[in-house]
């Protein structure tokens, strides 16, 4: 039997690490209905998800 030389791990292949300081964290939070709604429609308006949304209002960036 011949050894096979094609599959397998490819040198440079597989998705490259992010930069650490561009790294998101996840946080579990609880909040109403409807403020989770605007929320939505509010990131929806300015073409971001919630999560950027948050962090421009916080570093004043974004103003509601």
């Amino acid at each position: 039997m011949t050894d096979k030389t094609w599959g397998g791990a490819r040198p440079g292949s597989g998705r490259k690490p992010a930069d650490p300081k561009d790294k998101r964290v996840q946080m579990v939070i609880t909040i109403d209905r409807e403020t989770r709604d605007r929320l939505k429609a509010m990131a929806k308006e300015q073409h971001v998800r919630v999560g950027r949304l948050i962090d421009e209002w916080v570093n004043g960036t974004f103003y509601i």
